[in-house]
Formats: C-alpha cells, structure tokens, sequence
C-alpha cells in the first residue's frame, strides 16, 4: 500500500491530527449549516451565517444571513442583512435590508428600511419599511 517513507501513511495523519479541544478559537467568520445538517434551537452569533440545510428556531445575526437555494428557516430572523435564496417560514426584521432572489419563498413578516425582490420570489407577508425615524400618518384625523 502507501510506503512510509513518503509520509503518506496511517503514521503521518495520526502525528498531524489537531485537538479540537485544545484548538484556538476561529475568528468570527461565517458559520455554515451545511445542505445534510438539521438544527433545532436559537443561534445568535456576532459574524454571519450561512443556511443551506433547516433550522428551525430564532436566529439572530449582526452582520449577515444567507438562507441558500434548498435551504429553510422556521422561527424569527434578526439581522443586519438577510439574503434569501430557500425558504423562511416566520417574521424578517433587518436594520439595513432584504434581498429575495427568484427562488426565494417567505412566509410571515418583513420589517426593514430597504428591500430588493427578484422577478420569481414567492412571497406572503405583511411588509413595513421604515427608516429608524418615525413616519407620521397623514390624513383626516
């Protein structure tokens, strides 16, 4: 099989396995749901955040969410930018904006100040758009 001399063999990946435990700690970055994982609970987390698997819980992300092609969300999403490519049943509130591609389908509520839909989005929700300032309504009163 493999010759040790090379360094190719069992004996070389057992000397260059890493402890995860003993590990440092990554940078905030993106964390990624993969396509084949299932999470149940709420996430929160400073960097951002990638689904293409199902999460069904509260997400909350200061940067940015990306729910890809294939990917789903059932519970609440607080971010900064959401960019919805699968399926997110539950409200949408981003401080500072929304896209939905073609193949996104949203169910629920979207709150933000700034939104882009692509021609084939789905989409069945109660919208509001506001800045952070107060709109007065106007009218007979």
């Amino acid at each position: 099989m493999w010759s040790a001399s090379k360094g190719r063999g069992p004996e070389r990946a057992r000397g260059n396995a890493v402890n995860i435990a003993q590990a440092s700690p990554s940078p905030p970055g993106v964390s990624v749901i993969a396509a084949d994982a299932e999470l149940v609970g709420d996430l929160s987390t400073p960097g951002d955040v990638r689904v293409e698997g199902r999460l069904t819980g509260n997400v909350r992300v200061a940067k940015q969410l990306l729910v890809a092609r294939g990917g789903r969300i059932d519970g609440e999403i607080d971010a900064a930018e959401a960019v919805i490519s699968g399926e997110v049943v539950g409200p949408v509130r981003a401080s500072w904006s929304v896209t939905l591609r073609a193949s996104a389908q949203v169910f629920g509520a979207i709150t933000t100040p700034r939104m882009t839909v692509e021609e084939g989005a789905a989409l069945d929700v109660d919208l509001c758009m506001m800045g952070p300032r107060r709109v007065e309504r106007r009218g007979a009163a």
